[in-house]
């Protein structure tokens, strides 16, 4: 989920095969103790966390207009990404 280039391959690739997403969830989450860039040189926890399913919903919305979609956040649960991070337990 790093790359934009491919995260644009896999939009084209569902727009000419499917007629419509029923369902698009986006859970891809990482993070970096250390600064790290993708081959796109983006900081890897932004590329991951933010632009690859800011890219993948934009180009697929074709697709998921066909359908009533909704959004929403699933809050802040007690993970192995949130103790990593932030040491929660």
């Amino acid at each position: 989920m790093e790359s934009q280039q491919q995260i644009l391959n896999l939009s084209l690739e569902l727009l000419e095969e499917e007629e419509k997403i029923d369902v698009l969830i986006n859970n891809a989450g990482i993070y970096q103790n250390k600064l790290e860039y993708s081959e796109d040189q983006i900081e890897k926890t932004i590329a991951v966390n933010y632009h690859s399913q800011f890219i993948l919903t934009l180009h697929l919305l074709p697709l998921l207009d066909k359908i009533t979609f909704n959004c929403l956040h699933p809050g802040v649960i007690n993970t192995k990404l949130l103790q990593k991070g932030w040491g929660a337990e």
